[in-house]
């Protein structure tokens, strides 16, 4: 998985574009399967208190990774991560589906519980 972009739905001021950045920032740039440079409680404790902390409360944010392969089709995707507890549980999931294919395996699954 590698960072692509950091998007908001709204304008942000440049003290949370920097806080944001902190977010998602992780301790070797070129592998992300690594923890994340400041864990929530350092995160929360740098700022908490500030006022840019009240704008990541109050708008949609997410980033956007590149993941090598679908593990069924083989292709590269993009995958909309929200959150870090969102990254956390991506990152351990065993298989890395992109839409396409995790939408083709559902209609089949859905498909064989009407014929049985």
């Amino acid at each position: 998985m590698k960072k692509i972009k950091i998007t908001t739905e709204e304008p942000i001021s440049p003290d949370a574009e920097k806080m944001f950045e902190d977010y998602w920032r992780f301790e070797d740039s070129t592998d992300y399967n690594k923890a994340f440079a400041l864990s929530d409680q350092a995160f929360l404790s740098k700022y908490s208190n500030q006022y840019c902390y009240q704008e990541l409360l109050s708008i949609t944010f997410y980033a956007v990774f590149d993941v090598g392969e679908c593990d069924i089709c083989l292709r590269p995707f993009k995958v909309i991560i929200n959150s870090r507890n969102h990254c956390y549980s991506y990152r351990k999931k065993k298989k890395k589906i992109c839409r396409i294919c995790e939408n083709y395996t559902a209609s089949i699954n859905k498909n064989d519980e009407k014929i049985a």
